[in-house]
């Protein structure tokens, strides 16, 4: 659905920023979120829904599959949703480098002649998405580090804050605007304790809050949900714990992880090399994020 927010200044003149909430909001996937303002566009995350995209692919034993199929099925964002908004759309921008996230980018892209800003590790994921899968996109792709901005059109200036999560990069995008800030904060956990990289940028989250915030937009999985996520240190304690009792050098200990899980694969090595034991990777998603 819509949402209209008037301005503070604004109150019952014609509407100036408009938010679409094209997918994601009531499942685990097809993430992507259109704002509006003063008619320029920007579309955040643009995801697949993986539950029905691998069911389709093995229904039809087709490895590459098309546009109209998955979105007929219900794997790709229904970006009907805002065909009034297609000519207007200055950028894709994804938060993070999970498929829920960028996996529809392969197939939706090209119907936007708008470049795609994400950070390094989120653009190298995609790059080589499109390029194992041998699909082809026009966007430019460009580099946003986080901390920094980029002015996207004459309304909208894009910028990128640090937060944690269970894949390297990830960001909260503000959205600024003469009207004030949009936050953007799918997927995020506070986490005091990473094991790669920065904890989040609370001093710049701290410094928007003062400012004042126009509009939040905040999802995250099994946020209903009382209590906190543990930090990844503790899940590196516990993980080193269950490997490093393993005494028998004859067999060989499998460990199951998400492939873009990075900081738990860091850990698995460490600890596997602890253990005198050779450490291997399986799988085609572990080989292409790891390789990012």
């Amino acid at each position: 659905s819509r949402v209209r927010i008037p301005p503070p200044s604004y109150h019952y003149r014609k509407m100036a920023i408009e938010i679409c909430g094209v997918g994601g909001y009531n499942q685990v996937g097809k993430n992507m979120t259109a704002i509006n303002v003063d008619g320029e566009v920007v579309l955040l995350d643009m995801g697949l829904y993986l539950e029905e995209y691998i069911k389709h692919q093995e229904k039809t034993n087709d490895e590459k599959l098309s546009t109209p199929q998955l979105m007929d099925v219900g794997a790709l964002p229904n970006i009907s949703k805002i065909k009034d908004w297609h000519k207007q759309v200055k950028a894709i921008i994804p938060s993070h480098a999970h498929l829920d996230h960028i996996g529809a980018i392969p197939y939706l892209g090209n119907g936007f002649n708008v470049p795609i800003i994400g950070t390094p590790f989120t653009i190298e994921v995609l790059k080589l998405i499109l390029q194992k899968d041998e699909l082809k996109i026009n966007n430019p792709l460009k580099v946003l580090k986080s901390g920094k901005r980029i002015k996207i059109s004459k309304n909208i200036t894009v910028e990128f804050i640090h937060v944690t999560h269970s894949t390297p990069q990830t960001v909260m995008i503000a959205i600024h605007t003469k009207y004030g800030v949009i936050l953007y904060t799918n997927d995020f956990k506070f986490d005091n304790h990473p094991t790669i990289g920065n904890k989040p940028d609370y001093n710049r989250l701290k410094e928007l809050g003062k400012k004042g915030i126009l509009a939040l937009i905040a999802d995250s999985t099994n946020a209903p949900e009382e209590g906190h996520t543990s930090s990844e240190l503790d899940a590196r304690n516990m993980l080193e714990e269950t490997m490093l009792t393993i005494t028998d050098k004859k067999k060989a200990v499998l460990v199951t992880t998400f492939s873009s899980h990075i900081s738990r694969l860091k850990s698995i090595v460490e600890f596997g090399r602890k253990m005198g034991r050779r450490p291997i990777f399986i799988g085609r998603s572990l080989n292409r994020y790891s390789e990012a």
